[in-house]
């Protein structure tokens, strides 16, 4: 097959979890004999979360383990004559009598500019995958491509039911446009269908982890570098987000202390820029803790992705009680290192973690709430070790990144198959 990939960001500019379902995916299509091409931005995003300057661009042309990286500028020079255009009075109300508010959108804004477009009318793929639709304007580049080319429109828009990006009319009205929908749970195929009446060919894939990644883990190592020893330690990996549960958690953490003060708190993620105001809430939830209290936190501010699975290794328990969730890979990164999680009780989280039988869900808002699983996990040994032996069980049976492809694969041959006929 050739398939082209439409993503905002694409390896080696890993932001989360996202990017790396989508690097691992398209890799082992390649290795499997599949022409993979993705087309993405110029611009290096990861960088902006260790500094608020303009990010740098990556190479326009790339060939990464046999998948072909073409990076364009995210906006054209197209872009700046119309803002400029709209800047005119009565510009917005003409524009208004042959296009819609979304045609308007993409045209002044958006994630790629039109050559990206052109570029892929000539690719001559045989289907045409739009990935993460949190800049919703890339899908229309994919209706663009869909209409130029003809073949087969498949939408994997990694939904965050919980966030308000998730229910805009635009992307419910752009979902509608595919051919073929990927969701990573129930819960957003769900959440998709109940929006679009009659919609059909939305297939569950969830996303993976590689189990060879986590032969070499060193937890032991990890406690000597942080100077942990032998304490009791909860971990928390991802980006410091409040909406990943970061804050709430270390909220939560104060009541731990009252119960056991040799708990430490492993942060292990990136920091946003000074000025954005994700970074602000995480550093006035680290004020708000005492001198003693703030001595039990260890932040790793960046890490080699070759040390996760030692970080995740150190762990006694894992806690993210994140609302920003299509999934939730970092649960199964967890369980690969036998490690109880605590997760929130929303939708996508339900599809993931069994509560009780191999993590706890708890309310995202409620400190309290999230402090006593802690302490029940902590408490209880046998519980923990057995909520992490059942994760890990599950997931090498159901979550790995070569099951995930087999499914992808299948899921694409069949729909050339049907577009064909």
């Amino acid at each position: 097959m050739r398939i082209l990939y439409v993503s905002a960001y694409y390896y080696p500019d890993v932001v989360g979890g996202a990017e790396s379902h989508l690097q691992q995916i398209c890799e082992r299509l390649a290795r499997r004999g599949h022409e993979v091409t993705v087309f993405t931005t110029d611009r290096s995003i990861s960088s902006t979360l260790l500094s608020a300057s303009d990010p740098p661009r990556l190479d326009a042309r790339q060939t990464l383990n046999l998948v072909r990286v073409r990076r364009f500028p995210p906006h054209g020079p197209f872009l700046g004559a119309v803002n400029a255009f709209l800047r005119l009075r009565g510009s917005y109300r003409l524009l208004r009598m042959f296009l819609s508010l979304e045609h308007i959108e993409v045209l002044s804004g958006g994630r790629f500019n039109l050559r990206a477009v052109a570029a892929a009318a000539l690719l001559r793929a045989q289907i045409v995958v739009v990935h993460n639709w949190c800049h919703p304007t890339l899908g229309y580049y994919g209706c663009l491509i869909r209409t130029l080319t003809r073949v087969p429109l498949v939408g994997i828009p990694l939904l965050h039911t919980e966030e308000d990006w998730s229910h805009s009319e635009r992307l419910h009205a752009m979902l509608g446009q595919c051919d073929a929908l990927v969701t990573n749970t129930d819960y957003e195929k769900l959440f998709i269908e109940t929006r679009g009446p009659g919609r059909r060919h939305v297939h569950v894939i969830p996303p993976g982890v590689d189990p060879e990644s986590f032969l070499d883990r060193d937890g032991a190592h990890i406690r000597v570098r942080y100077g942990i020893g032998e304490a009791p330690v909860v971990g928390y990996v991802g980006r410091m987000q409040p909406t990943k549960g970061v804050v709430k958690l270390l909220e939560a953490m104060k009541t731990v202390w009252r119960s056991d003060h040799r708990v430490r708190l492993l942060l292990a993620g990136r920091r946003f820029p000074a000025s954005t105001q994700h970074d602000r809430e995480f550093q006035d939830a680290l004020a708000s803790l005492s001198a003693r209290d703030r001595s039990r936190v260890i932040h790793i501010d960046g890490f080699d992705d070759k040390e996760k699975s030692s970080i995740f290794d150190a762990m006694d328990i894992f806690a993210m009680p994140s609302t920003a969730e299509s999934f939730g890979i970092a649960y199964l990164e967890a369980w690969m290192c036998r490690k109880p999680v605590v997760a929130s009780r929303i939708g996508s989280t339900r599809c993931v973690v069994d509560d009780g039988v191999d993590g706890l869900l708890v309310d995202p808002n409620d400190s309290g709430g999230i402090a006593a699983a802690i302490l029940q996990l902590l408490t209880d040994p046998q519980l923990a070790r057995r909520m992490g032996s059942a994760g890990y069980e599950k997931t090498q049976a159901k979550f790995t990144w070569d099951t995930v492809t087999d499914q992808v694969e299948r899921t694409f041959q069949n729909l050339i198959g049907v577009s064909a006929r």
